[in-house]
């Protein structure tokens, strides 16, 4: 096993190349993204993001992704090798069946995608196509390897993994933007991500075998262990289903009812609360091992409850500046972006990411539902969550387009993970809920308030017609944002998080 002093420096290591990750995502985003719309069109743009959110609901892992985490981690914990090699073929052999029921759904909806995107025109109906089977052939070629992040989670081995995941966005990247280049079109950005995921796959392949001792045990048959696997990943396939009912089906609502424009202007909105959701919580998946192991001790729930503060505390400080900053001046920065056309996203994309400023600070409370094997509970309430959402948005995305479609989103999510799952972690877990709000959120509710109406007095005084002058007002609530938490919230230990990188910088540079 990892020694847990190894594992920590590994942690540390890992989030900062995880940052570092999302940051170039993020900045790549923001430089590619408006060049993609104006080369591909508007339309293109939104037939792209409908196929592949589409297909995003037939190629889930069905929760054994996190099931091969956790269950890697309980046997390491246990120095159980053999059961791993065990473990590790039933769960291979269930993805290939998994792989092969997946392609015969495929099959049947490639025949009736033109009954149920009605709002789509005739050529967009043939380029959807296209689309889907590229993406579908891929999905289901690379839909057995999905074990593969489990696998080195599982072994604690997150900095080789968030290389691999810098790789990706890399790559993904540069072949997207040589393919646009030279006038390779829509079909382009599907080959880009095609060859980007065979090589990540391979390389996460060589990682494995150099790391580990892993021998796959594919003869191995145990009906108690398979339903182990299924009690467990089966809720969280259908948490999975549920949580994608919330957010990522508003792209196919919209191609059923409200057509590709309208896609395209929630798919901006989508992505602006995909890089915050990332960003917030990139240090969520890499404490799943540790958890395990804090559940098997005695003072489990008090260790919990003071590690949940203390990570909340730095995630609400994140969340909070991009919150306090889009909030006062979003509306600006889209129309900088990819133009007023897009004005709607803003409110797409605040009504998606105003719920964060809770749930982003309580990933290692849902971490240790997981860990706990207890996803069940979260399941419960997202099914009245995901009814509700799926509802709301197909009243309103008739007449409210892509505003409606993520008004059905925000409710969704503010039933199920701020209302359903405090209520779990309260009276499940034992985490008092009120000493998180008290310690988490009661400093930083002022400051975030003031500076947020700050912003709004700067966006009034200051015109943003070209990006300097957006820098300059960003850099200013930033400013005022970052004083008022300085003096009223952080206390010193996060003071010290914040002074220490600085210090460091200072004496490179002195030296």
């Amino acid at each position: 096993m990892i020694p847990i002093s190894n594992s920590t420096k590994q942690l540390k290591i890992a989030a900062i190349i995880s940052y570092s990750v999302i940051i170039f995502n993020i900045l790549a985003g923001f430089v590619y993204t408006p060049w993609m719309i104006s080369v591909i069109g508007i339309s293109d743009y939104g037939l792209y993001v409908l196929a592949t959110s589409f297909l995003a609901y037939f190629v889930l892992d069905f929760g054994l992704g996190q099931s091969v985490t956790r269950f890697i981690a309980k046997y390491r914990a246990e120095n159980s090798e053999e059961n791993i090699y065990n473990f590790l073929g039933l769960t291979f052999k269930l993805y290939l069946i998994f792989a092969f029921i997946i392609l015969i759904t495929l099959i049947v909806i490639y025949c009736l995608i033109d009954k149920i995107f009605i709002q789509l025109t005739a050529v967009e109906v043939k380029n959807f196509k296209i689309l889907f089977v590229l993406v579908g052939l891929f999905s289901i070629f690379s839909f057995p390897f999905k074990p593969i992040d489990g696998i080195i989670s599982g072994y604690e081995l997150f900095v080789p993994l968030q290389i691999c995941n810098l790789l990706n966005k890399v790559l993904t990247i540069a072949l997207v933007i040589l393919a646009l280049f030279f006038g390779l079109g829509l079909y382009s950005l599907v080959f880009s991500n095609i060859i980007a995921g065979i090589i990540l796959i391979i390389v996460k392949l060589i990682i494995i075998k150099k790391n580990t001792t892993i021998k796959v045990n594919y003869k191995y048959i145990n009906k108690s262990m398979a339903k182990n696997i299924f009690s467990f990943s089966g809720w969280m396939t259908v948490n999975i289903i549920l949580y994608n009912m919330l957010v990522s089906i508003q792209p196919t609502i919209l191609g059923m009812f409200s057509g590709s424009n309208q896609i395209s202007i929630f798919s901006i909105g989508m992505v602006l609360f995909g890089y915050t959701n990332t960003f917030v919580s990139a240090l969520s998946g890499l404490f799943l091992p540790k958890v395990s192991r804090i559940v098997k001790m005695e003072d489990a729930k008090e260790k919990v409850e003071e590690l949940t503060i203390k990570v909340g505390r730095i995630q609400l400080t994140i969340i909070g500046a991009i919150v306090v900053i889009f909030t006062s001046i979003g509306k600006n920065f889209i129309e900088l972006w990819v133009g007023k056309f897009f004005n709607n996203s803003y409110i797409v994309a605040l009504l998606l990411i105003l719920p964060l400023l809770i749930t982003s600070t309580q990933t290692i409370l849902r971490t240790m539902i997981v860990a706990q094997g207890k996803v069940k509970l979260e399941a419960i309430g997202l099914i009245f969550s995901a009814i509700t959402s799926v509802t709301v948005s197909l009243i309103l995305s008739n007449g409210m387009g892509a505003v409606g479609a993520a008004l059905g989103s925000s409710i969704g999510i503010i039933f199920s993970y701020i209302i359903w799952m405090n209520i779990i972690y309260h009276k499940v877990l034992g985490v008092s809920i009120y000493r998180f709000f008290k310690e988490c959120h009661f400093k930083f509710s002022v400051p975030i308030i003031v500076s947020i109406l700050i912003g709004y007095l700067f966006k009034i005084i200051i015109p943003s017609e070209n990006i300097i002058e957006f820098i300059i007002k960003a850099t200013l609530v930033g400013s005022v944002y970052v004083l008022l938490i300085w003096m009223f919230a952080l206390n010193n230990y996060e003071k010290n998080i914040i002074i220490s990188p600085l210090k460091l910088v200072h004496r490179m540079i002195l030296k």
